[in-house]
Protein backbone atom coordinates (compact mmCIF):
# COMPACT_ATOMS: atom_id res chain seq x y z
CA UNK A 1 0.00 0.00 0.00
CA UNK A 2 1.27 3.59 -0.72
CA UNK A 3 0.20 7.11 -0.72
CA UNK A 4 -1.28 9.18 -3.37
CA UNK A 5 -2.44 11.97 -4.54
CA UNK A 6 -5.12 13.38 -6.79
CA UNK A 7 -3.57 15.26 -9.95
CA UNK A 8 -6.54 15.20 -12.72
CA UNK A 9 -10.74 14.80 -12.01
CA UNK A 10 -12.03 13.91 -15.64
CA UNK A 11 -15.95 14.87 -15.55
CA UNK A 12 -18.30 12.75 -14.77
CA UNK A 13 -20.06 10.56 -17.77
CA UNK A 14 -22.16 7.21 -18.28
CA UNK A 15 -20.25 3.91 -18.58
CA UNK A 16 -22.33 0.65 -19.90
CA UNK A 17 -19.78 -0.95 -17.82
CA UNK A 18 -20.89 0.30 -14.51
CA UNK A 19 -24.67 1.37 -15.82
CA UNK A 20 -24.40 4.27 -13.49
CA UNK A 21 -22.21 8.07 -14.00
CA UNK A 22 -18.74 7.46 -13.08
CA UNK A 23 -15.59 9.90 -13.12
CA UNK A 24 -11.77 8.77 -13.94
CA UNK A 25 -9.37 9.97 -11.59
CA UNK A 26 -5.71 10.34 -11.82
CA UNK A 27 -3.30 9.91 -9.30
CA UNK A 28 0.55 10.68 -8.89
CA UNK A 29 1.83 7.76 -6.66
CA UNK A 30 4.80 8.61 -3.95
CA UNK A 31 7.34 6.06 -5.69
CA UNK A 32 6.82 8.98 -9.16
CA UNK A 33 4.41 6.55 -11.15
CA UNK A 34 1.06 7.27 -12.96
CA UNK A 35 -2.25 5.66 -11.95
CA UNK A 36 -5.83 5.92 -12.24
CA UNK A 37 -8.99 4.59 -11.32
CA UNK A 38 -13.16 4.84 -11.45
CA UNK A 39 -15.36 6.04 -9.04
CA UNK A 40 -18.69 5.68 -8.98
CA UNK A 41 -20.80 8.06 -7.03
CA UNK A 42 -23.76 5.47 -6.05
CA UNK A 43 -20.94 2.69 -5.03
CA UNK A 44 -20.72 2.26 -1.39
CA UNK A 45 -16.74 2.87 -1.57
CA UNK A 46 -17.21 6.12 -2.81
CA UNK A 47 -17.92 7.31 0.75
CA UNK A 48 -13.99 6.58 1.37
CA UNK A 49 -12.70 8.87 -1.30
CA UNK A 50 -15.55 11.85 -1.31
CA UNK A 51 -14.70 14.83 -1.31
CA UNK A 52 -12.84 13.97 -4.59
CA UNK A 53 -10.53 17.02 -4.93
CA UNK A 54 -7.07 17.60 -7.22
CA UNK A 55 -4.68 17.95 -4.33
CA UNK A 56 -6.38 15.32 -2.03
CA UNK A 57 -3.56 13.08 -0.51
CA UNK A 58 -4.28 9.98 0.63
CA UNK A 59 -3.13 6.65 2.29
CA UNK A 60 -3.54 2.43 2.01
CA UNK A 61 -3.42 3.27 -1.94
CA UNK A 62 -3.64 -0.44 -3.27
CA UNK A 63 -2.77 -1.18 -7.03
CA UNK A 64 -4.60 -4.02 -9.26
CA UNK A 65 -2.09 -6.88 -8.72
CA UNK A 66 -0.66 -7.25 -12.42
CA UNK A 67 -2.10 -3.68 -13.34
CA UNK A 68 0.64 -1.16 -12.29
CA UNK A 69 -1.42 1.90 -13.25
CA UNK A 70 -4.93 0.49 -12.32
CA UNK A 71 -5.54 1.90 -8.28
CA UNK A 72 -8.59 -0.29 -6.41
CA UNK A 73 -11.31 1.85 -5.52
CA UNK A 74 -11.60 -0.88 -2.68
CA UNK A 75 -8.68 -0.03 -1.14
CA UNK A 76 -8.91 1.14 2.39
CA UNK A 77 -7.80 4.63 1.99
CA UNK A 78 -7.66 7.30 4.69
CA UNK A 79 -7.25 11.15 3.41
CA UNK A 80 -4.28 12.64 4.97
CA UNK A 81 -4.26 15.96 3.17
CA UNK A 82 -6.49 18.25 1.68
CA UNK A 83 -6.43 20.20 -1.66
CA UNK A 84 -3.30 22.88 -2.16
CA UNK A 85 -6.31 25.42 -2.33
CA UNK A 86 -9.99 25.97 -2.96
CA UNK A 87 -11.23 26.10 -5.97
CA UNK A 88 -14.23 28.34 -6.60
CA UNK A 89 -17.02 26.52 -8.19
CA UNK A 90 -17.23 27.82 -12.11
CA UNK A 91 -20.08 30.30 -12.72
CA UNK A 92 -19.67 31.88 -9.40
CA UNK A 93 -20.16 35.96 -9.52
CA UNK A 94 -17.55 38.49 -8.21
CA UNK A 95 -19.41 38.76 -4.65
CA UNK A 96 -19.83 34.96 -3.99
CA UNK A 97 -16.33 34.60 -5.29
CA UNK A 98 -14.81 37.02 -2.86
CA UNK A 99 -16.92 35.75 0.12
CA UNK A 100 -15.90 32.00 -0.68
CA UNK A 101 -11.87 33.36 -0.53
CA UNK A 102 -12.45 35.41 2.59
CA UNK A 103 -14.32 31.90 4.48
CA UNK A 104 -11.05 30.27 3.22
CA UNK A 105 -8.75 32.71 5.10
CA UNK A 106 -10.98 32.38 8.71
Amino acid sequence: MMRATIIKVHPARYGARYHAMFMRVEFALENGDWAHTDLVPTYRNYAQWSPVEVGATYEGVRLFEGQASKVDADSPVVRVSGPICQLVPKGTDRQARANYQQQDLL
